[in-house]
């Protein structure tokens, strides 16, 4: 079972609500960030979400303010990436609302296993994900460079 935080509640939304208020929170949350990787159009999500309930969001009144996106790769393997949560919100204990109610969503759909990413240097995640005991298993190393 997950607990709330007081004057904060789980919701999901239909797929075009869904997809603008991710992306809305996703900014709030990660704009200014080194890894910041905004999702430039509403098609770039509708795109990658297979079904709208693997997207669930931290509501306080009527607004939004995080999410954990949540899917089964397969009959057993399930995936969180990405968790967000607006920096108005930061510190409150949403990020490990929003993980353990991810974990419970795919537990619910016979998710066995999970996986998730974090960027290497995002500590506080790193902290927050092994509490749950989730550990190192692997590393992508990603090189970039300026088109002149």
């Amino acid at each position: 079972e997950v607990i709330w935080p007081a004057g904060y509640v789980l919701r999901t939304y239909p797929r075009r609500e869904a997809i603008a208020h991710f992306r809305a929170v996703y900014d709030e949350a990660f704009r200014g960030l080194p890894s910041y990787q905004p999702y430039t159009s509403a098609a770039e999500v509708d795109e990658a979400l297979a079904v709208s309930a693997n997207l669930r969001f931290a509501v306080q009144g009527d607004r939004p303010v995080g999410f954990v996106w949540a899917r089964m790769v397969h009959a057993e393997l399930g995936e969180i990436e990405p968790i967000g949560v607006a920096a108005a919100h930061q510190g409150c204990g949403l990020g490990a609302v929003l993980l353990a109610e991810g974990l419970h969503y795919l537990a619910g759909r016979g998710g066995q296993q999970v996986r998730l990413g974090v960027w290497a240097d995002n500590q506080r995640a790193i902290r927050l994900y092994q509490q749950f005991g989730f550990r190192h298993v692997d590393s992508r190393y990603f090189l970039a460079r300026t088109i002149e």
